[in-house]
């Protein structure tokens, strides 16, 4: 999948961006702008995800691009459990992708809300930048 100069924009509830395998993101913007409010959001097994106002890109090249994570959450919970889970509240999560003269910004809010992640191996984010 092929991403050039195109905003791709998310709002709504329990709502995260996320770009699929293989994609090339070339001069464009990503903005997660959702807005949580008094949610639940729950994933459980064996590498179980759960993300709330999260944008995960995995196996992509960023070229000249700019990732911005501008979510607002707030009296939620965001549970994974398993193993291998992961609970991703108001994070940027980027993995197995090349990033070149791109721009990462999170500027999430997180507000009485828990993020929590239960079993063997198991990871919260909660308003992190994660690039591995």
């Amino acid at each position: 999948m092929k991403i050039s100069k195109i905003t791709i924009a998310g709002i709504g509830v329990l709502l995260s961006v996320s770009v699929y395998a293989g994609s090339v993101i070339n001069k464009s913007t990503i903005v997660n702008a959702s807005s949580v409010k008094n949610s639940a959001n729950i994933a459980i097994g064996k590498g179980a995800t759960a993300n709330t106002g999260a944008v995960n890109i995995k196996n992509s090249t960023i070229n000249k691009s700019t990732v911005v994570n501008a979510a607002s959450v707030k009296n939620s919970a965001n549970i994974a459990i398993g193993k291998g889970a992961t609970a991703n509240t108001g994070s940027v999560n980027i993995e197995k992708s090349t990033v070149n003269k791109s721009t990462i910004v999170n500027a999430s809010s997180v507000k009485n809300s828990a993020n929590i992640a239960i079993g063997k191996g198991a990871t919260a984010n909660t308003g992190s930048v994660n690039i591995q």
